[in-house]
Formats: structure tokens, C-alpha cells, sequence
């Protein structure tokens, strides 16, 4: 299903579906291999970046910033998943206090 999200995401227009299939996804893999899981926590943060292009802010920080801490007790704070997913927290509330300045 994370290849059929993936190949919505790429033909554009089609995100809504992309949204409900990374969900699918998420809760698959959260009752399967369980929430500290390194494809769990790439779940999350796939939909995550999917809420973000959709313009639902604030559940993409909330889902990625969940993402981060999972990567922390999974890699450790230093591995690269983990810095790139805390680098998009950053950015994401960025962009939200730019869009509160105008």
C-alpha cells in the first residue's frame, strides 16, 4: 500500500487517497510490528509529510514530531532519520509563525 501512496503522490491530484492510504498503512504497522518500530516511525512520518501538502499544519507537526521521538529510542539522537525528521519540526513551525506574521 506505501508503493500505491507513493505512486498517487507522484501522478499529483490525487492526495486525499494518498492520505488514506498512509493511514492504512500507519495503523497496519503499528498493530503488527508495533510502535517502536523503524517502518512504523517511516510511516509516520510519510503521512506526516502528506498532512504537511495538504495544509493540515499542526497534525503534520504532532504526527512527525512523534515520528522523531520514535526514531531517538530507535536509532539514538545522532542517526540521520532522526535529525532529518527534528530539522522538518523546525521547519513546519517556521512556516506556521511566518504564515501568523502574513
Amino acid at each position: 500500500m506505501q508503493n500505491l501512496a507513493a505512486t498517487y503522490a507522484e501522478l499529483g491530484g490525487r492526495m486525499k487517497e494518498v492520505q488514506e492510504l498512509e493511514e492504512k498503512v500507519l495503523e497496519r504497522r503499528k498493530r503488527t510490528l508495533g510502535e517502536d518500530h523503524w517502518r512504523t516511525a517511516d510511516a509516520m512520518y510519510n503521512l506526516a509529510l502528506t498532512l504537511y501538502d495538504l495544509n493540515r499544519l499542526d497534525e503534520a507537526i504532532s504526527l512527525i514530531e512523534e515520528a522523531a521521538c520514535s526514531y531517538i529510542r530507535i536509532y539514538g539522537s545522532d542517526h540521520p532519520k532522526t535529525k532529518d525528521a527534528e530539522g522538518v519540526v523546525k521547519r513546519l513551525k517556521n512556516k506556521i509563525e511566518q504564515d501568523i506574521r502574513g
